[in-house]
């Protein structure tokens, strides 16, 4: 391996644990604190689904390709897998994102006697994640070609799809994958914006608009915290995805050289890996009620470490020593034992 292979292996392997462990998070604090589990939350939780489905199955292929040194991939059944799960995971991101932000904009926006359930959060959902599977498995079928799986991987796999079908299937991913996603977030977040600028419609449904400020339901900081919060989340949606729109416009009419095109496809794929690991910490962990609870199961973790280690401590030191243990080691130490003499 080249000192090059070597860094771009454990940038990818450290991004990967990055992004494992941020996702993990957004679902122990999800599943570890009950009062956080609203509808708003259904999304970050399938968000985090979609990414950490991205990082534990696209990136370990892709480092194994690096590692072993693996340039053509013959074997037709792998190469579609991989090609599919990229596909599912990337554009499920971008859905949910999609209908993450129109659910804030009807929070935000509706009226004032409407109300956003568990249900239609679900439906929401549920739509996001049918399209991106039936995007993502049309290739497989022969309508379309996983075009960036043999620019990334190399995988040698033959198009059975004509190029009125690839042309129809990449201006569906475009459309799916980014020109939707972004004229949602555009809308969606400036109408936002521009309400928040409303002195009446700030005291009014300042609760509701927890999906951008705080998972509680109130404002936490006013009008710029929420601001500053939307913008983060709109530039990095912006950054991470522009370049894979830009790497199916340049494949599709073949406009730059076969190197370039291998090229933008790789700056794509490494943006939507970046993006998987930065969305817990700019829609979720930023959060005042996430950070808490995080700080909760951490002290919680510690002192039940703590516990065990004293208890094993105490009953193999100073028990052989008759020494009398701590009191509250003692207690339970005759808990254990007439318990014992019961059995």
């Amino acid at each position: 391996m080249t000192y090059l292979e070597v860094v771009v292996a454990v940038v990818m392997a450290m991004v990967t644990m990055f992004s494992i462990i941020g996702n993990s998070l957004v679902f122990v604090v999800i599943c570890w604190n009950h009062s956080i589990r609203k509808p708003l939350n259904l999304f970050l939780f399938n968000l985090a689904v979609a990414d950490i489905g991205f990082s534990c199955t696209c990136i370990p292929y892709a480092v194994g390709q690096i590692v072993s040194k693996t340039n053509d991939i013959n074997l037709t059944a792998l190469c579609l897998a991989n090609a599919f799960i990229i596909s599912l995971f990337a554009g499920a991101s971008s859905l949910i994102i999609m209908a993450f932000c129109l659910y804030q904009y009807l929070v935000v926006s509706g009226p004032l006697d409407a109300s956003i359930s568990a249900l239609h959060s679900c439906i929401f959902i549920t739509l996001a994640w049918l399209l991106a599977i039936s995007v993502s498995i049309a290739p497989a079928f022969g309508l379309g070609n996983y075009e960036f799986s043999s620019s990334i991987f190399q995988c040698l796999y033959p198009n059975r799809s004509g190029d009125f079908q690839r042309l129809v299937y990449n201006g569906l991913l475009m459309g799916i994958w980014y020109i939707m996603p972004f004229l949602s977030l555009s809308f969606c977040y400036i109408s936002i914006l521009l309400h928040l600028r409303d002195p009446d419609t700030r005291v009014v449904k300042g609760c509701t608009v927890a999906s951008v400020a705080n998972n509680d339901g109130c404002l936490e900081t006013g009008q710029g915290r929420t601001a500053r919060a939307i913008v983060l989340a709109y530039l990095v949606f912006v950054l991470f995805r522009t370049p894979l729109f830009l790497s199916i416009v340049l494949t599709t009419w073949n406009l730059v050289e076969p190197r370039w095109i291998t090229l933008t496809d790789q700056i794509a794929f490494w943006a939507i890996y970046f993006h998987a690991a930065s969305d817990p910490f700019v829609y979720a962990l930023q959060h005042g009620e996430f950070t808490h609870t995080i700080c909760v199961i951490w002290r919680t973790l510690k002192e039940r470490f703590v516990d065990c280690c004293c208890c094993c401590c105490c009953f193999t030191g100073n028990v052989e020593q008759g020494e009398k243990l701590p009191a509250p080691f003692e207690t339970k130490k005759t808990q254990l034992e007439s318990v014992m003499e019961e059995d």
